[in-house]
């Protein structure tokens, strides 16, 4: 055999060695998801999946809670109470999402000042007054704003000047008189 010819025999014989080495021996299998844990979030068009449901039932899509503009299914069906004053509404540990209670309506999701970087805890507390032209939230007309602050009397949060190029980019919105 022509000595031209024993590198790259060699390599192709070889080859099959060293990618065994790269590549994933076993499959990744996810958590099993605890009752008050998200099986999977949804945000905008992609579905993220975080553990399996119990008996290796696949996630359902008719069991979603709202929180921060993410939609979070869970494997059954949840009657989420009211938070109560200083309860924790929910709680992420890396990719692992558990929710308590949602917050009353005049009250928003604040990170705790408190939370580690691998675990993140939010309270519910009460939005701060806004004034009149003052940014009170983001989002857009099709979709709704995530107000950040409470317009005061007379007055509410909407897109100063939508989009009517792109209706569903999102945008600032402010405190406008009624």
């Amino acid at each position: 055999m022509h000595p031209r010819y024993l590198l790259p025999i060699l390599l192709l014989v070889s080859f099959p060695a060293f990618t065994s080495t790269m590549t994933l021996k076993r499959h990744y299998r996810r958590p099993v998801c605890e009752p008050s844990q998200s099986c999977s979030y949804s945000y905008q068009q992609f579905t993220f999946e975080l553990c399996d449901c119990p008996q290796s039932k696949s996630c359902p899509m008719d069991n979603g809670v709202q929180l921060k503009g993410i939609t979070y299914q869970f494997c059954g069906a949840r009657e989420l109470p009211e938070c109560m004053p200083d309860e924790i509404a929910a709680e992420i540990n890396f990719l692992q999402t558990s929710i308590y209670c949602v917050c009353p309506l005049d009250q928003i999701y604040v990170k705790q000042k408190e939370s580690s970087n691998a675990s993140v805890k939010y309270v519910c507390e009460e939005k701060e007054m806004c004034e009149v032209g003052q940014m009170c939230g983001v989002g857009n007309p099709i979709v709704g704003i995530k107000q950040t602050c409470q317009c005061a009397a007379n007055s509410r949060c909407q897109v100063t000047a939508p989009n009517v190029f792109n209706p569903i980019s999102i945008q600032n919105a402010t405190c406008q008189p009624i």
